[in-house]
């Protein structure tokens, strides 16, 4: 994943996984409990997007999770599992509930909802002029 953040930064994509993780000293984060590899880039729109490397995945690209900031987490998550059957549970310490392929993940806070999806070490970057 490391290769392709520094291509996407040279291209000009803003990354900002240091600012969004407080043990971050890098721009791409090794989660040590999930044995995966982040990083935080901004859209030209100033979307959020998470790269979430799983090594384990047979995937070159999926999507791997929604994240969803929220002021009232258990009515958010209720209504996807009451609504859609989706399974409720927890991901990386915080409230989920499981779709089949994709994850909701909910935290406690006011905000935009922003798009996760995970790189797989065999992921193609767009060459500048298909980045905006």
């Amino acid at each position: 994943m490391r290769a392709k953040v520094d291509a996407l930064k040279k291209a000009g994509v803003a990354v900002i996984t240091r600012e969004e993780l407080a043990d971050a000293k890098e721009d791409v984060y090794f989660n040590v409990p999930q044995k995966t590899y982040i990083a935080f880039l901004l859209s030209p729109e100033g979307t959020k997007v998470e790269l979430f490397e799983d090594p384990t995945s047979p995937e070159p690209a999926a999507n791997h999770h929604i994240h969803f900031a929220a002021p009232d987490v258990a009515a958010m998550k209720a209504w996807y599992v009451e609504t859609f059957g989706a399974a409720p549970g927890q991901r990386g310490g915080m409230e989920a509930a499981q779709l089949p392929g994709v994850n909701l993940t909910f935290s406690p806070a006011a905000g935009e909802n922003f798009q996760h999806s995970f790189a797989s070490p065999r992921l193609q970057i767009p060459n500048r002029s298909r980045l905006g």
